[in-house]
């Protein structure tokens, strides 16, 4: 079942494109997360994903970080995702959490060098971000990749594109 987006293209309902984002999203540990500054302009600074479950995503951030101020003002964000053959632009809604038991839960050596801080210090945050719609490009793999290059080379037929899908999550 499908429906249309708000910019014309088509939106899968279905458990398998759903799959497919989180699939997509556990081989992913960094993203750009962008969220709007006071003066409406879009701001995009690199995030470590802390933990995907359901429709949540887990980010720690410093309390007093420009980052939290503009999600308290406008929770809005958008995270986009890649890895070597993969693409998943994310859509949603962030919340700022004040939540040492989960903080010690997500906790680890990354975190605590970049925070320079303890799980149960108040200047420690996490942002969870509730998803909404995603959309992705699943590449093929590598090699046919290559095959369909030089297919593409050889025949000037368009090498083939892999899936891509908008999902409501």
């Amino acid at each position: 079942m499908t429906s249309q987006a708000a910019h014309g293209s088509s939106v899968a309902q279905d458990d398998e494109a759903r799959d497919t984002v989180w699939k997509l999203l556990d081989k992913a540990r960094f993203c750009m997360m962008t969220t709007i500054d006071e003066r409406g302009g879009l701001v995009s600074r690199p995030m470590a994903t802390q933990q995907t479950d359901d429709d949540l995503l887990w980010f720690f951030a410093a309390a007093d970080s420009p980052k939290v101020a503009e999600l308290q003002a406008d929770p809005r964000v958008n995270l986009a995702f890649s890895d070597a053959d993969d693409f998943v632009s994310l859509a949603g809604t962030a919340k700022v959490v004040h939540d040492p038991e989960k903080n010690r839960e997500l906790w680890n050596k990354f975190a605590e060098g970049w925070l320079q801080a303890e799980p149960e210090d108040e200047r420690v945050v996490l942002i969870k971000v509730t998803a909404d719609t995603a959309e992705y490009w699943d590449t093929p793999a590598k090699p046919s990749r290559l095959v369909g290059i030089v297919r593409t080379l050889t025949s000037g037929a368009k090498p083939p594109g892999g899936d891509h899908k908008t999902v409501d999550l």
